[in-house]
C-alpha cells in the first residue's frame, strides 16, 4: 500500500522521547515541514513533494537555552509545529525539563516562555511533555499534571492565558481533533479527560492503562500503552469500544488523517502499522488493518501523517539523523 518515497538527512540525531516527530504541511508551495528533539536542540527540515527523489532536504538547528539567567541545563523532551489560525506560518512549541517555550521558527524568536512548576512530589525531573493545538490557543502538559494554555492574538504575540489543574499525574499526552474541536488529554494513572472548546471538563475516563501517547478521531480517544496495546474509548460516553494488540513495545507515536480515517501507530519495536476506523451506523464498530512495515534496526519513536488524506507519513528513529517519508504506491498498469 505504501512504499518508501525518499529520506531526509537531519543535522543532528533524535532523542528517545515519544512523538518526537511533528509536521506540518504548506499547500501554497508544496512543501513539507518537520521538526525533532536532540538533548538542548530542535531539528527543522524541509523539502519539496515536487523535489525528486535524492534531492538533499534544507535543514537547521535551534538550540534551546535555560530560561532567563538560569545555570539549569535544559532537555528538550517535545518539538511541535501548531499552525494556529492567528498566523500564516506554525508557531514552534518546545517542552523542555524547565520551561515551555514559544518560538517563531522561521525567525527564531522567542514569543514567549513560562517555567514549570515543580510538583509537591519529591520528583527530581520536571519536564513539560503533550503539546497539541485548537484555533489560536496551544496547550502544553507538564509533570506535575497541570496544563499551560497560551493564546496567540498576532503574528508576534503569545501569552500565557490559563493554567488547567484537573490532572494530579505527570501529563503523558494531549491531542485535539481539530474538526470537532474536541481535544483530550492523559496522564501517568491512565485519566483521560475529554475537554470541550471552552476548555471545560466533558468527561473522564479512568482507563487505568499505562498511556504512552494518544489521538483523537471521529469522537474517539485512541490510546497507545506501553506494552503495545491501541485502545479506542468513546468520548462521549467513556466505553472501550476496541482493543488492539497492535505492537510488541510500547506505542511512541500516534497519527490520525481525518479525511480518510486512517489511524497510524509506531512503535520502538520497529514496525508502523494503518489501520481504518469504521464508526459510520448502522454499521458495527470496526478497526481495520491496512498495512504495516517494518524497518530493521529503526526503533521508531516519532510517526506523522504529512496531510488529511493519509496519502505520505514519515516517521524517525531513536539514534538516527534521518527521516524515512512514505506514500501511497501507483498503480502500475498491465
Amino acid at each position: 500500500m505504501y512504499e518508501l518515497s525518499r529520506t531526509v538527512d537531519l543535522e543532528t540525531s533524535t532523542s528517545c522521547t515519544t512523538n518526537n516527530l511533528s509536521t506540518y504541511y504548506c499547500e501554497e508551495n508544496s512543501t513539507t515541514y518537520a521538526c525533532v528533539a536532540y538533548r538542548n536542540q530542535v531539528n527543522i527540515v524541509k523539502w519539496e513533494t515536487k523535489e525528486t527523489k535524492g534531492t538533499k532536504a534544507h535543514g537547521e538547528i535551534l538550540e534551546i537555552k535555560p530560561e532567563g539567567d538560569s545555570k539549569r541545563a535544559t532537555v528538550v523532551v517535545q518539538a511541535k509545529l501548531c499552525p494556529v489560525t492567528q498566523r500564516t506560518f506554525p508557531l514552534l512549541v518546545v517542552g523542555c525539563t524547565t520551561h515551555v517555550a514559544i518560538y517563531d521558527p522561521l525567525t527564531k524568536k522567542l514569543l514567549c516562555s513560562t517555567s514549570i512548576r515543580e510538583s509537591k512530589q519529591t520528583a527530581k525531573v520536571h519536564f513539560a511533555c503533550g503539546i497539541s493545538f485548537v484555533e489560536s490557543t496551544v496547550f502544553a502538559g507538564t509533570s506535575s499534571g497541570e496544563i499551560l494554555v497560551f493564546n496567540c492574538s498576532g503574528e508576534a504575540i503569545v501569552q500565557h492565558k490559563t493554567t488547567l489543574t484537573t490532572h494530579s499525574a505527570p501529563i503523558t499526552d494531549i491531542a485535539t481533533c481539530i474538526f470537532d474541536s474536541l481535544t483530550c488529554s492523559s496522564d501517568a494513572t491512565g485519566l483521560v479527560v475529554v475537554w470541550s472548546k471552552n476548555q471545560k471538563v466533558s468527561k473522564q475516563i479512568s482507563t487505568n492503562q499505562s498511556i504512552s501517547c494518544l489521538n483523537v478521531l471521529r469522537k474517539h480517544a485512541i490510546c497507545g500503552t506501553h506494552f503495545g496495546q491501541v485502545l479506542f474509548y468513546s468520548t462521549q460516553t467513556g466505553e472501550l469500544m476496541a482493543e488492539v494488540s497492535a505492537h510488541a513495545r510500547p506505542v511512541y507515536s500516534i497519527s490520525v488523517a481525518p479525511e480518510s480515517a486512517y489511524v497510524l501507530t509506531a512503535s520502538e519495536d520497529t514496525f508502523v502499522r494503518v489501520w481504518k476506523l469504521h464508526t459510520r451506523k448502522p454499521e458495527p464498530f470496526q478497526v481495520e488493518w491496512r498495512f504495516s512495515i517494518s524497518v530493521a534496526d529503526f526503533p521508531i519513536v516519532g510517526a506523522q501523517f504529512t496531510n488529511g488524506r493519509g496519502s505520505q507519513f514519515a516517521i524517525s528513529a531513536y539514534d538516527f539523523n534521518k527521516i524515512n517519508v512514505f506514500r501511497i504506491a501507483k498503480k502500475t498498469t498491465q
